[in-house]
């Protein structure tokens, strides 16, 4: 199952995507990741992928990166791997949905592209173990 962000008649919405179109869901993204029952979510409502606009799959209030974080990438750029994770922010806007444009800064000489993981954190925690941080 895949589950979308999208926009329809001026109204963001989440949905499952079917081969092209969408289920629409009554649920937040964040409710229909936590749910183990999706089909109480489902509503008789089917969108043409043609006809909505694809969001991201969160607005996040911030975004922590860790940077040198794996060997390979230190040895490409000729670096060290830190004694400490390299921690930087990127802004909330950094995140676009699909075929959005990227607005290149002014002020930027140089704008590299990379994949990215993202992680969804849902629910505050300290100490948790691993065998429970599905649940956060």
């Amino acid at each position: 199952m895949k589950l979308i962000s999208f926009m329809k008649d001026d109204t963001e919405k989440t949905g499952i995507l079917n081969d092209e179109s969408i289920t629409e869901l009554s649920c937040s993204m964040i409710a229909a990741l936590n749910t183990s029952n999706i089909n109480k979510f489902k509503k008789n409502e089917t969108h043409e992928l043609r006809e909505v606009k694809i969001k991201p799959p969160t607005s996040p209030s911030k975004i922590i990166c860790v940077g040198l974080n794996y060997r390979d990438h230190a040895k490409e750029l000729n670096m060290e791997i830190p004694d400490e994770p390299v921690i930087f922010l990127k802004p909330s806007t950094s995140v676009i949905g699909h075929l959005d444009s990227i607005i290149y800064p002014d002020c930027s000489k140089q704008v590299d592209y990379e994949v990215e993981l993202g992680i969804v954190i849902s629910k505050e925690g300290r100490y948790v173990k691993e065998k429970d941080s599905v649940d956060f």
